[in-house]
């Protein structure tokens, strides 16, 4: 249970009222708030994203979309138009493109055997493109989330995707390939997803390229690069069977060191009316071992039957 101070219940508060209201704005309202995981624990800043509550048109883009209106390829445009148009014009207070993945309603029924050959070539032949056009890239990938079998290129691609060379300042939409991958990814629930996410735990999976963009962090490529790497280990304990994912995750915490001093990051209050303040952002052995748990709890609450 996360505890929120009062700063944060009256952010709150007056942002639901604003809600309730009719304030809306072309893009996701934000706020930051001061929050804990435990009352123990030090206080830190934290974005929350809040998406519209009323009904949005279907015919215009949504938050979080990439640019359709850029997009050359009939095949996936027609695509776009069956999947994501369709689904908002029968659920226009649904799920933006980050939350299609655990809505039920779109995943009901997973993209056909011939939509996800479209789906596979598209994406294999957009990473071999030199510049990558992620924005095409980010479409393909929304479209995937609908569902996709089982199916060992997926993983073999999004491998490709996530060891891409980064530029310096990296787009966006690149960050946002990489989140949207990993929710493709995790519904594959194979042997070769459970091990491509074994290593994307570790930093030397990631390389030395920077990781700035505003997808993550645009300022601290390690901060951004733990986000990655956090993502990996969520979604091994979380999403994969616990008979591929505690292997894993046990070799894992065998080998992570006892200590690790992590980078100091100093992030500046939202609100700019605070000092600065130093918090430390990590990828632990702590980490690991809370997500080992849930793995524990998961195959206990399979093999009751629960």
């Amino acid at each position: 249970m996360k505890h929120l101070t009062g700063f944060a219940l009256l952010t709150t508060a007056l942002l639901l009222t604003m809600l309730i209201s009719g304030y809306a704005e072309d893009r996701p309202l934000e706020i930051y708030v001061l929050m804990k995981t435990d009352p123990e624990s030090p206080e830190q800043m934290v974005k929350v994203y809040v998406d519209y509550v009323e009904p949005r048109d279907p015919e215009t883009p949504w938050c979080h979309d990439p640019d359709i209106s850029a997009i050359q390829d009939k095949r996936i445009v027609a695509l776009w138009e069956d999947i994501i148009i369709s689904y908002r014009r029968n659920h226009p207070t649904g799920a933006t493109v980050r939350g299609l993945d655990d809505a039920p309603e779109f995943i009901a029924e997973p993209n056909t055997p011939e939509n996800r050959e479209i789906l596979i070539d598209a994406l294999s032949l957009a990473l071999s493109a030199d510049p990558v056009d992620w924005n095409y890239v980010l479409t393909v990938l929304v479209l995937m989330q609908k569902g996709m079998a089982p199916d060992l290129r997926i993983t073999q691609l999004a491998d490709r995707l996530f060891t891409a060379r980064r530029n310096e300042e990296m787009s966006y939409d690149h960050g946002e390939c990489i989140r949207t991958m990993y929710r493709v990814l995790k519904r594959q629930k194979t042997k070769e997803a459970a091990e491509l996410l074994y290593r994307a735990c570790s930093r030397d999976y990631w390389g030395e390229d920077p990781m700035l963009t505003l997808s993550f962090s645009e300022k601290w490529s390690e901060h951004s690069i733990i986000t990655v790497r956090k993502f990996a280990l969520s979604c091994l304990s979380e999403d994969m069977p616990p008979g591929l994912s505690i292997p894993l995750l046990e070799e894992l915490a065998s080998v992570y060191p006892d200590s690790y001093v992590p980078p100091d990051i100093i992030v500046q209050p939202a609100d700019g009316l605070r000092s600065e303040r130093r918090i430390i952002i990590d990828f632990s052995r702590s980490d690991i071992e809370e997500a080992l748990e849930k793995a524990y709890k998961k195959q206990a609450a399979e093999e009751s039957g629960n």
